[in-house]
């Protein structure tokens, strides 16, 4: 893992250090706690990785209509990737230029990115091959073998993620299969109020059989497949509709897919269930560590997981 070590401002206003050695309770919530975690971070100690000699990214690109298909395809093309390869879907308007005059609402495209960090060019192409192999559909659209940095990653990211905008966003670990959970989504996604708004979907490699075991720390799961859901806006009229088409769109997928503890971000209404990245045990050593830390009355508590009987108060600051 990279974080080593973190500061943070706890309950009482003091400025901390933690880390495996010193407040570990206080590190070992920091990786994962999310909301439940019981301070402000404001220093990471992070352990740099090297820079990979090679970066290259290729895409597909398709109508919204033809998803089905891409999804389809998605699973095997997972199984075939190494860790080295990160493959992420986005479900986002096309750009003004690419849209229809006849279009009532915005075309909708559904790209494929996968971007391989490699030591050889070899190595780099051989695990982008897939993706030139993607299903032909009506406009696809290729771009294989790009030379690609983390500057024009962040380029690419910030045309999503627009600079003086209005957000709303919820995200979930699912091990629902790719097809399964865009199909969930699809109808909704087409009736989001804002064009600027996108879905993510993650799908990582498995990890290889040798690889070692994550640490112990408050993070515990995670599925086959990671989803988030934006909505951009700019007009502070249109923030009911944007905010409450994430509630719904969210609502699409069963929070408890993946075996997923639930949370909710807000008083409990039954309006926004959250998967929790906690196990019953890491839940329990949470709470033992929230009840060590804070003093009480100094965070404010809001309704919690449910399970089994048990009850463990998740805090929010």
């Amino acid at each position: 893992m990279s974080v080593k070590g973190i500061e943070l401002v706890n309950a009482e206003g003091e400025s901390i250090h933690a880390g495996p050695d010193q407040n570990a309770e206080c590190y070992w919530a920091a990786r994962g706690a999310g909301p439940g975690f019981f301070g402000v971070v404001t220093r990471y100690q992070l352990q740099l990785q090297p820079l990979p000699p090679v970066m290259r990214m290729s895409t597909a690109t398709y109508r919204l209509e033809d998803a089905d298909l891409v999804t389809e395809w998605l699973p095997e093309v997972v199984r075939t990737l190494p860790p080295q390869v990160e493959l992420n879907c986005f479900v986002a308007s096309a750009p003004p230029e690419a849209q229809k005059a006849s279009d009532n609402r915005p075309q909708k495209l559904f790209i494929v990115s996968a971007v391989a960090f490699a030591d050889t060019q070899a190595d780099a192409l051989r695990w982008l091959k897939p993706i030139a192999d993607a299903p032909v559909a009506t406009d696809r659209r290729l771009d294989l073998n790009q030379e690609a940095s983390f500057a024009s990653l962040d380029k690419l990211t910030d045309q999503l993620y627009r600079e003086n905008r209005r957000y709303a966003a919820d995200s979930f670990t699912s091990n629902a299969s790719p097809k399964e959970i865009l199909s969930r989504l699809h109808d909704s996604i087409l009736a989001a109020p804002s064009a600027e708004s996108f879905t993510l979907l993650s799908l990582p490699s498995p990890p290889p059989p040798n690889a070692p075991a994550l640490p112990d720390m408050a993070f515990s799961m995670s599925g086959s497949a990671f989803v988030a859901i934006h909505s951009l806006w700019q007009d502070p009229a249109q923030n009911a509709a944007n905010e409450q088409w994430v509630r719904q769109t969210s609502k699409l997928l069963d929070p408890n897919q993946g075996k997923l503890l639930r949370r909710r971000n807000g008083p409990d209404d039954g309006t926004r269930p959250r998967p929790a990245l906690v196990r019953v045990r890491q839940l329990a050593a949470l709470a033992a560590a929230q009840e060590k830390v804070r003093p009480a009355g100094r965070l404010l508590q809001l309704p919690g997981t449910e399970l089994s009987g048990l009850r463990f108060a998740i805090d929010y600051l």
